[in-house]
């Protein structure tokens, strides 16, 4: 019976937070990276992260906005995940569990050089043999949010943005 006298301990393996990235791409969803724009130019918002377990979480892209550092900011995304103006930025669509991208056009402030986008990020986990939680967004006609989404409001959420957005003289 000398078993007893084993020391217990529990063992407890923390997984990972995925790391995540927000790019706006040129032209298209496999477009470099884009730093400098011009007005009307076709762009690719993409909100992505890298886990490193497969099948463990789900991401909701929430909360973005465009800033010029000048106090003037303008909401893209709500807290819900839909989008706040269309004409501005559309519903962003899901394409894998952590990855979610929509086709834009650029905008700028008058006067301004810079654009600054940044957004939050919940990161859920994911119920086994589940589909992932997506925000269930109306299709406002211009200004204007989406339905709820509560999901997005008990979740870990991180901030990410891209360089800025520099405009072309």
């Amino acid at each position: 019976d000398h078993l007893s006298h084993l020391p217990v301990a529990d063992v407890t393996q923390g997984v990972p937070m995925p790391v995540c990235r927000y790019e706006v791409l040129d032209g298209g969803p496999t477009g470099p990276p884009l730093l400098f724009a011009e007005v009307g130019q076709q762009v690719h918002h993409r909100w992505s992260c890298d886990s490193e377990t497969i099948d463990t979480f789900c991401m909701v892209v929430h909360s973005c906005f465009v800033d010029d550092t000048n106090g003037d900011r303008v909401d893209l995304v709500d807290t819900n995940g839909c989008a706040a103006d269309l004409y501005l930025l559309n519903n962003p669509e899901y394409s894998a569990d952590l990855e979610a991208g929509v086709e834009a056009h650029v905008f700028k402030y008058a006067d301004r050089a810079d654009l600054y986008f940044q957004c939050q990020i919940a990161i859920l986990v994911k119920e086994p043999n589940t589909e992932c939680p997506r925000p269930a967004c109306g299709a406002p006609a211009g200004r204007g949010a989406g339905d709820a989404n509560p999901q997005v409001k008990d979740s870990s959420s991180v901030s990410v943005h891209p360089r800025s957005l520099h405009f072309r003289s």
